[in-house]
């Protein structure tokens, strides 16, 4: 990360792509310790990731 703060054109892609990890993380979690996926967590994980495509197109 420290690296992609020195080279990015806008710091705040480095804090983007964190939150998209955090996604993965909550997906893995459900899957993996049977957590339960509400809607809203499903809705929000879906926005997080959608937001990254549209700002990296």
């Amino acid at each position: 990360m420290q690296i992609g703060y020195k080279f990015a054109p806008n710091p705040g892609y480095i804090n983007a792509i964190n939150a998209v990890s955090i996604s993965l993380i909550t997906l893995l979690s459900a899957y993996f310790y049977k957590d339960e996926l509400t809607l809203q967590k499903i809705i929000g994980v879906v926005g997080v990731i959608v937001g990254l495509g549209l700002m990296l197109i």
